[in-house]
């Protein structure tokens, strides 16, 4: 999406882009196919608000505020009580195969 600006909510081709691929660049014919998809997706906008919110991978003054996102981390980030790979998760057992790569799954 990002390759493909969009007027209507003022998102316009990242000039960096512009930097890394030329100004002529244009997209393999599977990333336009589908982009068209995903602009006639019921959630195209919930996409296409990353591409306009997303500005720290543009803005190299950007500061970011961890603060203002430690209470998500913590709430969906936190350690099991069991400890990773013991939390009968659905990936424990890769968590498991990290700590102890030698052993057996």
């Amino acid at each position: 999406m990002r390759y493909f600006p969009d007027e209507s909510v003022g998102y316009h081709y990242p000039s960096a882009y512009i930097d890394y691929f030329e100004p002529d660049y244009s997209p393999p014919e599977y990333i336009c196919r589908e982009a068209g998809a995903a602009r006639r997706h019921r959630w195209y906008m919930t996409s296409r608000l990353v591409t306009i919110n997303d500005i720290y991978s543009f803005d190299p003054n950007a500061v970011v505020d961890f603060d203002e996102f430690e209470d998500v981390v913590g709430r969906n980030f936190r350690q099991p009580a069991d400890g990773l790979g013991f939390d009968s998760s659905p990936v424990a057992h890769m968590w498991r195969t990290m700590i102890w790569p030698n052993n057996f799954l």
